[in-house]
């Protein structure tokens, strides 16, 4: 529904897809009808009673995945695929120059996109980055730069904002040695930041990046283009963040353009223990791109 523009025209067009350990959910597929039309699919899991649920495969493979991945690689020989490969590399620089020109300008104000990717950088590498759900946690997917395996942290279509501020607490304890990075919106984070108690009593030192744009952002993204900007219920009237960090005995700033974000983030990260930065952002950017509910996926709206 938010990948790649990339990723969703090679599903379009590709001849095989090889499908390990999906679910093959509305998220994924857009209208299934549409779905990787001209390809043959090839199903792995280890799960059987997600064979042919949604999508019917043309072989089902049962078992671990990486048992069965190492078994197709004996048994294949390289071919190379150059105009596929230049193809797909035609459309990605395509989509980078829209990325840059439409999410990373110089702007005085902060947008998602830009503030996500600069806390990435300052977090550095080893980094484990937490999302909530809304529209944060697409920007976090496509702009936080992930370079290792399991540092990122994500409910995908299987939770509920409030998710964010719990997992990333268990991501601590669980990887103490890792710096933690929680990415929440403004709503999202009001639906379980009672934590900030449980961060108090046993100091986890996590560090929160709320993106604040006093919005229900995803929920809002759907009333404009889908219900002709008839807002209902998603503006937020929010209580002053930092002043709550601050009475659990939290460190915390606030960040409101994109000068004083890397400003905040250094401070932020030369601290010890839990430090919450609320970040400014703008009050209607949206996440592109996007395919519409029951569309397929070369139907993307992309700006």
């Amino acid at each position: 529904m938010h990948g790649t523009v990339t990723a969703n025209r090679a599903i379009q067009q590709c001849d095989l897809l090889i499908a390990v350990g999906m679910r093959f959910s509305d998220r994924v597929t857009g209208e299934v009808k549409g779905f990787a039309p001209s390809a043959k699919i090839i199903h792995i899991d280890i799960d059987k009673a997600e064979f042919n649920k949604c999508v019917q495969s043309n072989i089902n493979l049962l078992g671990d995945a990486g048992h069965i991945i190492t078994m197709i690689m004996t048994q294949v020989e390289y071919q190379p695929h150059n105009e596929w490969l230049e193809f797909l590399d035609q459309i990605k620089k395509g989509e980078q120059n829209n990325i840059d020109t439409s999410y990373m300008k110089n702007d005085t104000i902060n947008g998602m996109a830009s503030a996500v990717a600069t806390a990435a950088k300052y977090a550095g590498k080893s980094r484990i980055i937490v999302t909530d759900v809304g529209q944060h946690q697409m920007f976090c997917a496509r702009f936080s730069e992930f370079d290792s395996p399991r540092t990122f942290l994500t409910s995908g279509g299987l939770g509920t904002m409030g998710f964010g501020l719990p997992a990333a607490i268990g991501a601590k304890l669980g990887k103490p040695g890792s710096e933690v990075v929680l990415f929440c919106g403004d709503g999202g984070f009001q639906m379980s930041m009672q934590e900030l108690g449980t961060i108090m009593s046993n100091n986890i030192d996590i560090k929160i990046v709320i993106l604040n744009n006093s919005y229900l952002g995803m929920v809002r993204q759907w009333q404009e283009l889908f219900f002709d900007d008839r807002y209902s219920f998603t503006k937020l009237d929010n209580p002053d963040f930092v002043k709550i960090a601050q009475a659990y005995g939290i460190q915390a700033s606030r960040a409101d353009t994109r000068k004083s974000l890397e400003k905040n983030l250094e401070k932020m990260f030369n601290s010890k223990g839990p430090y919450l930065l609320e970040v400014l952002v703008g009050q209607k950017e949206n996440i592109f791109p996007m395919v519409p509910a029951g569309a397929t996926l070369d139907k993307m709206i992309t700006k």
